[in-house]
């Protein structure tokens, strides 16, 4: 006996996960990392034991840039892309979550 599947389309407003969670999903550097802000190209500064973004003048990641690995301080070392581009349509910028956690809460 079949069964009758139905197909959905399905939307994916953004992810919603810690740091280093998302480090591990994107193949990018963790919170740690002098180029580790997912938003803008910043380097960050060791300051009372804890990287820091303090400079605010630097231009803006964007999807196209992360998918052709245009900053490669950004991207894990071993050059590996994420099975989440596959995603059609996902913008991993903007579509990301900033961990609070780690932002605020930690001060990373």
């Amino acid at each position: 006996m079949w069964a009758v599947v139905e197909h959905k389309n399905l939307a994916i407003d953004s992810f919603c996960c810690d740091t280093p969670a998302k480090s591990f999903l994107l193949s990018t550097k963790s919170h740690t990392g002098f180029f580790s802000c997912t938003r803008c190209t910043v380097k960050g500064k060791y300051l009372h034991k804890r990287v820091c973004f303090p400079d605010l003048e630097c231009s803006k990641r964007n999807h196209n840039n992360f998918v052709h690995q245009i900053h490669r301080q950004y991207h894990t070392a071993d050059g590996k892309i994420s099975e989440i581009l596959n995603i059609p349509g996902l913008d991993v910028v903007k579509q990301f979550s900033i961990d609070y956690m780690h932002a605020v809460c930690l001060g990373a």
